[in-house]
């Protein structure tokens, strides 16, 4: 395991960090020349919000961005809220949901306390990965092999942890994203 920082000095092209708004380790990394940092309310990527896809696409088009890393961090505020959340806001339905099932999903693969909480923000991450992927735009892009799609958990309490997330194990599980 590495830093964040010590993560993002190695990063060497225009990368894009997407951050959960309630992650607290910005800071560290936020004089890096290399980083466009963005924030997305629990590092949820939706296609249909225009404004963060048109974003994207101006990083990459506009700003030469190479990389996209979608950042998971522990103890996510965020998520927590919409697994509490009983409020019945259609806005949230579709994150509820989500998050719902992928919190089900750590359940049974019956973990200590401790690792289900990594393998809940890898496995969020690796859907997160898979979900931006997808959108045409950015496929095409990563088909084309200008654009590289990756992610990593960090525990921002603890500032020397984090771990790259292995897409080809975390996106194999039963769980199907929305």
């Amino acid at each position: 395991m590495s830093s964040l920082t010590s993560y993002c000095d190695k990063i060497e092209e225009k990368t894009v960090m997407i951050f959960c708004n309630d992650c607290h380790s910005i800071a560290e990394v936020m004089g890096n020349e290399n980083l466009i940092i963005h924030n997305l309310l629990g590092g949820l990527v939706l296609e249909s919000n225009a404004h963060d896809i048109n974003y994207l696409r101006h990083c990459i088009d506009e700003e030469g961005a190479s990389q996209i890393v979608i950042v998971g961090h522990l103890n996510c505020q965020v998520l927590k809220h919409l697994l509490d959340d009983v409020s019945g806001i259609t806005l949230w339905e579709e994150a509820r949901s989500y998050v719902e099932a992928l919190s089900q999903e750590m359940v049974s693969l019956n973990l200590g306390l401790y690792d289900r909480g990594w393998h809940l923000m890898h496995r969020h991450v690796a859907l997160q990965v898979k979900k931006l992927s997808g959108i045409p735009y950015i496929s095409e892009k990563v088909e084309a092999d200008k654009l590289i799609v990756t992610g990593i958990v960090i525990d921002d309490r603890e500032p020397n942890l984090l771990e790259e997330t292995n897409l080809e194990i975390f996106e194999t599980l039963n769980f199907k994203l929305n």
